[in-house]
Order: C-alpha cells, then sequence, then structure tokens
C-alpha cells in the first residue's frame, strides 16, 4: 500500500521519493516546492525529513568512486542475496516483480547520473543514461545468472567480477 504522507495536499511516499529521486532533492523544503508536501498544516515535515533520511543513509554506501568501498558493499549486496535466494529468485524472476527491479533501478539512478555527470569524464547525459542502463541492466542479468547457476561462486568473487564489469565499462570514458 502507499504511505499518505501528507494529508492537506494528498501526497504519497511514492510521490516524494520519485520527486527526490528525480530531481535529487535534499530539504523538506525542496520537497514542498516540487510536491506541495509539508507546505500546509505542516504536520508531516518530520516524515519528510524521515524519508529523505532513509533514502539519503541508503544511497550514501553506494559510491563508484571508491573502489574498496564499492567492493564492500557489492560483496554485502550478495551474500543477502545468497541469505535470501529464494526470495530473491522469485523476485528477479522473468515472472517477479518488474516494479521492484525498477525502483532498485529507480532509485540509484538519480545519485549515479549525477556523480557521471559532474566528474572529469567526457559523457554526455543521454550516453551517461545509456551507460547507466547498460550497467544496472547487465547487473541484475549477473544476479539472475548466478542464482539459476545455483551461486557457484562465493559473494566475493561475485563482487570482484561484477566491479571488474563495472569499472571495465566506465574506463572508457575516462
Amino acid at each position: 500500500m502507499n504511505e499518505m504522507i501528507c494529508h492537506c495536499f494528498e501526497v504519497s511516499r511514492d510521490e516524494i521519493e520519485k520527486a527526490i529521486r528525480e530531481k535529487g532533492l535534499k530539504t523538506v523544503e525542496e520537497v514542498g516546492e516540487a510536491t506541495n508536501a509539508g507546505t500546509g498544516c505542516g504536520g508531516c515535515q518530520d516524515r519528510i525529513q524521515e524519508i529523505l533520511d532513509e533514502i539519503n543513509a541508503n544511497l550514501a554506501y553506494f559510491d563508484m568512486n571508491n573502489s574498496d568501498g564499492t567492493f564492500r558493499i557489492l560483496e554485502n549486496i550478495f551474500r543477502y542475496i545468497q541469505d535470501n535466494s529464494s526470495f530473491c529468485r522469485l523476485l528477479l524472476s522473468e515472472r517477479g516483480d518488474v516494479t521492484f527491479q525498477k525502483r532498485v533501478m529507480d532509485l540509484c539512478q538519480g545519485r549515479y547520473m549525477e556523480q557521471w555527470l559532474s566528474s572529469p569524464r567526457d559523457i554526455d547525459p543521454e550516453t551517461a543514461e545509456y551507460l547507466y542502463l547498460y550497467l544496472v541492466n547487465g547487473s541484475i542479468g549477473v544476479v539472475q545468472n548466478w542464482l539459476r547457476t545455483e551461486m557457484e561462486k562465493t559473494p566475493s568473487e561475485m563482487a570482484e567480477l561484477l566491479l571488474r564489469f563495472i569499472n571495465q565499462g566506465m574506463s572508457a570514458f575516462a
């Protein structure tokens, strides 16, 4: 169920998350300007801040400029997938929840696109979008294949493999 955050203007959590993701919003005031949430009685401003904090805390771990940190993150993701393989197989199968897969992609997109476009790489926004989609869809394909092959490689081996794919793909724009 989509949680209603701002009752004054009937703004849902999904609408707020989408605005944060697409516009890179960082403050309650920016969310209010983009969605009107929190600009009526103000009673939902703490909840909006909680959403901002939650999203930023989750995304703060994903810093593609730090290879060691990224390796650890990927390794933990693969461990989580391994520990919850039945559930992950269901979500990521051909008959799985496409909405879940899209939500994961959307949560990361704004952060990565912003980093790539502000980096010294010579890459335009359209090419960055293609690169992002290529890397994310490829990464999901890698995870799906790992699950199909009964996770023969360890989470560390998979993290190293995926990080190598990501870094070599990005090095073409260095």
